[in-house]
Parts: structure tokens; sequence; C-alpha cells
């Protein structure tokens, strides 16, 4: 039942942002807010380093939903001209400097590391890691490139 809301909220999000048009500026705030939502939300499990099993399944949560926004922004993203396309880029990388700095950025890494080196759990620690590079899924030449697997899995080859 849940996959099949997600699936239902993914597709309305996506016809609100082709319908509406959406702006390589709006289109780069809007990703990294996604993409800050998930780490800080992230931060909040992990900040105290807790069992793995008792987050491991929390944090698919959010790596997924995050994945089905940044999938529509990128097919909204995927009609854009060459220069709106580098324009969208310049705008988002601009923002993401900035997270680098924050406290719940720091707090994920930290435990990032910390799963990864103690080699409590490899997915886990593979899960976390892999949220510092979910944006691809709002560039979906992006995720074409560097994803081809996960591109053919999500429909986007």
């Amino acid at each position: 039942m849940k996959k099949k809301i997600l699936a239902v909220s993914m597709a309305l999000t996506f016809v609100s942002f082709c319908s509406k048009g959406i702006s390589p500026d709006d289109w780069a705030n809007q990703t990294y807010d996604i993409y800050a939502n998930a780490i800080n939300e992230t931060a909040a499990l992990v900040k105290d380093l807790p069992e793995a099993a008792s987050v491991k399944g929390k944090i698919k949560e959010i790596k997924e939903s995050a994945i089905q926004k940044l999938l529509a922004l990128g097919k909204a993203r995927d009609v854009y001209s060459s220069s709106e396309k580098q324009a969208s880029n310049s705008k988002l990388m601009s923002k993401m400097y900035a997270i680098g700095n924050t406290d719940s950025y720091k707090i994920y890494q930290k435990a990032t590391m910390h799963y990864q080196r103690s080699d409590i759990d490899n997915e886990l620690a593979s899960d976390l890691f892999s949220l510092n590079t979910i944006t691809q899924y709002a560039s979906l030449e992006l995720l074409r490139k560097q994803n081809p697997a996960e591109a053919k899995r999500l429909g986007v080859e």
C-alpha cells in the first residue's frame, strides 16, 4: 500500500512540475532542499551512533523518499536546454558547498565513517555513503552515466 501511495505521490509531483514548468533556480533550490532534508533526517537518527539494526530500515525509507522526489525533479530537468542545465548545475553547486559546515552534515559524516570503519553493517554504511551523491537522481544524464543499472531499474535509461 505504501508503495502505491508513493508512486501516486511521485506521479502527481511530476505532473505538477511539468505542467507548471520549473526554472533552473527552482530546480536547484528544490534539489538542495530534498538533499539537505535527507541529511538532516539521517543525522537525527544516527547522532548517537545507535545499533545499525535500529536505524537501517528508516535510513532506507529516507533514501527512497528522497530518490522519488529527486527523480521527479530530474524528469522535469530533462527537458531543459544545455544552457538551462548548466545554469541549474551551477546554482546547485553553489548551494551544496554550504552544507558541509552544518552540524547535521558533520554528524552524518561521523556516523558514515563509524559504520564503515567498524565494519558493523556494510549495507548501512553503503546506504549512508550513497546519500552524499543522491542529487544525481535529479540530473538524469548524470544518473545514466554514473549508475546505469539504477537508471534502468527506475526506467530512465
